[in-house]
C-alpha cells in the first residue's frame, strides 16, 4: 500500500480475526452500499470497494494527514484551496489521492492471495486488542464513531490491509524477499530525493532561556509519577518590549554578517531559536518535495530555489511575523539515514524506499481497476470530516499533554 502508507503514514500497531480474511479478501463492502470500485483479477476473483470504504478512506486520510503533517484543526480554513506548483488545489490533490489509494487496496488484496501470504495469529491478536482498547477509550462503539467519523469494524478491516500490503511488500523486497533493497538502491534514493539544510529561527516575540553559563534550556514535562522527560524544544519566556525592539534589529546584523563572509552554522549556534536547529549540528535532511516548516510556505518556497551553497535572506512567518528565518542549502551528509542522531527523521526511510519499488507493481494494474466516477463525485476532503483527535494528538505530540 505504497501510495497509501507513504501519502498518509498508517497506524503503527495494527492486526486482525482469521475469520474476517475470507472476506476481505474479495470485497470491501457493507449490504446494499453501491459498489465504486471493481477489480476483476486474472485468479477468476472481483475484488470491489463500496461507497462506505471509500467514505472511511476519505475520513481516515485526513485524519492521518493531519497527524503527519503536524497541523492543528485551526488549519483547515487556510488549506485546501491553496493550489501546488501545478495549479491543482490541495482539495482535488488529496481528494484524487484517496482514489488511488481504494484502488492500491483492491490490488494489493490480489497480491495477497495471489503469493499465498498469511498473517499471524500473534498479529491479529494484536489489533483487535489494539481497536478494542479504542473503543474502550471512548465509552464504546457508538461514541467512538461520533468522535472518530467511522465505525471501530471499519478501523479494524482496514489494519487487516495494511498488514496485508506490509507482507505483501517484505515478500517480495524484504530481507530475504525475492528482490530485497540494496544499499545501493537506498543511497540511490537518498541522494535522488533530498536535500540538506542548516537554519537561523528567531522568534520575535519569546526569547531562549538560558542557564549561568550561557547554555538554552531545554523544555522539560513531568508526568502524574513525578518522571522528568526532556522535549525536543527550548524553555521560553516572552521578552520585553525593549527587547522586542531590539531583537527587530537582529536580522539586519545577521545579513551583515553573512555579507562578511561569516560561517552560517557558527551563526546558527550563536542566533538560533529553534531546538533541531542548533542540536543537529551537520544539518536537517529532508524530501526535496517536503517543507522545511508546517505552515510556512514562504520558507518551503524560498528554499526550493536554493544551489547548494546558497541563502535565503530573512524570510518572515506568521500572521503577524511572529518568526524569522534564514536558510543555507548544503550538501548531503553522506548516508545520513545511517547515522544515529537521524535516526528518528529516517525511521521509515528503507520502508520508503521498499514502497518505491513497490509502486512500480501497484501502477501496472491501475487500468484494470474500473471506477464509478458518477458515484465518487461528490466527495472532497475539504468537506470531509475531520476528528477533534487531531488537537489531542498535536498538543500531545508539541507539548507533552492534551488540550
Amino acid at each position: 500500500m505504497k501510495r497509501t502508507t507513504k501519502t498518509f503514514k498508517t497506524v503503527a500497531t495494527v492486526i486482525a480475526l482469521a475469520m474476517l480474511m475470507s472476506a476481505l479478501a474479495l470485497t470491501l463492502s457493507g449490504c446494499g452500499n453501491k459498489t465504486v470500485m471493481t477489480f476483476e483479477a486474472d485468479n477468476g476473483k472481483t475484488y470491489t470497494a463500496d461507497i462506505n470504504f471509500y467514505k472511511f478512506m476519505m475520513v481516515y486520510s485526513k485524519q492521518t494527514f493531519y497527524m503527519q503533517s503536524g497541523l492543528y484543526s485551526s488549519a483547515e480554513s487556510t488549506i485546501w484551496d491553496k493550489k501546488n506548483d501545478d495549479g491543482i488545489t490541495y482539495d482535488k490533490l488529496y481528494t484524487d489521492r484517496v482514489t488511488t489509494q481504494v484502488k492500491s487496496v483492491l490490488i494489493e488484496q490480489y497480491l495477497f492471495d495471489k503469493y499465498n501470504l498469511t498473517i499471524s495469529d500473534e498479529t491479529m491478536a494484536s489489533i483487535k486488542k489494539t481497536v478494542d482498547s479504542a473503543v474502550a477509550n471512548q465509552g464504546g462503539k457508538g461514541f467512538y464513531k461520533q468522535y472518530f467519523g467511522y465505525t471501530s469494524s471499519q478501523l479494524y478491516d482496514y489494519l487487516v490491509m495494511v498488514e496485508k500490503s506490509k507482507a505483501v511488500v517484505e515478500y517480495l523486497y524484504g530481507e530475504g524477499g525475492k528482490d530485497p533493497v540494496t544499499s545501493e538502491e537506498l543511497d540511490k534514493y537518498y541522494e535522488d530525493n533530498y536535500a540538506g539544510y542548516l537554519f537561523i529561527m528567531l522568534d520575535m516575540k519569546n526569547k531562549v532561556k538560558k542557564d549561568e553559563d550561557g547554555n538554552r534550556i531545554v523544555k522539560t514535562t513531568t508526568d502524574k509519577d513525578g518522571k522528568v522527560t526532556e522535549q525536543e524544544a527550548y524553555e521560553t519566556e516572552e521578552m520585553t518590549e525593549e527587547e522586542k525592539n531590539a531583537r527587530e534589529n537582529l536580522p539586519a546584523t545577521i545579513q551583515k554578517e553573512l555579507d562578511e563572509g561569516a560561517d552560517f552554522a557558527e551563526l546558527v549556534q550563536k542566533y538560533s531559536d529553534d531546538y533541531y536547529s542548533v542540536t543537529l549540528k551537520r544539518g536537517i535532511f529532508i524530501p526535496k518535495e517536503n517543507g522545511l516548516l508546517n505552515n510556512a510556505e514562504t520558507v518551503n518556497k524560498a528554499i526550493k530555489e536554493l544551489e547548494i551553497g546558497e541563502c535565503t535572506g530573512k524570510l518572515s512567518v506568521g500572521d503577524t511575523n511572529d518568526y524569522t528565518y534564514f536558510v543555507k542549502r548544503i550538501e548531503l551528509l553522506d548516508k545520513a539515514y545511517e547515522e544515529e542522531e537521524y535516526k528518528d527523521w529516517f525511521s521509515s526511510f528503507n520502508d520508503t524506499v521498499k514502497y518505491e519499488k513497490y509502486d512500480g507493481v501497484i501502477a501496472g494494474y491501475d487500468a484494470s481497476v474500473k471506477v464509478d466516477t458518477d458515484a465518487i463525485s461528490g466527495f472532497s476532503i475539504k468537506n470531509t470530516f475531520l476528528s477533534d483527535y487531531v488537537d489531542v494528538y498535536y498538543y500531545y505530540t508539541h507539548y507533552g499533554y492534551s488540550s
